[in-house]
């Protein structure tokens, strides 16, 4: 089980395909699990653009709201899309 904080760090020490390797599953499944978790993930090319001193700035791990997820495991079932509940504050005329 890997919690969102340990993910982030390792996103941004080491590239995403290696981060996928790591657990056994592809790069866009390791991605879906960002985003499911709120972890922010380095940008295309960003690896390269740090060998030559041009990467962009690291952002902070936001903070998680109340229901999010903080957790995840390879073993358990795919990651499924966040979804926030939506009220209406007036009803349609």
């Amino acid at each position: 089980m890997v919690s969102r904080e340990d993910l982030y760090e390792l996103v941004w020490s080491i590239p995403m395909i290696k981060v996928a390797e790591k657990f056994s599953v592809s790069g866009s499944y390791m991605a879906r699990v960002c985003s499911i978790l709120n972890v922010p993930r380095p940008e295309r090319g960003y690896w390269a653009k740090l060998e030559v001193g041009k990467a962009s700035a690291r952002p902070a791990l936001p903070e998680a709201l109340p229901g999010d997820q903080l957790f995840w495991s390879q073993e358990g079932d795919p990651p499924a899309p966040r979804v926030r509940a939506v009220t209406a504050t007036s009803a349609p005329a």
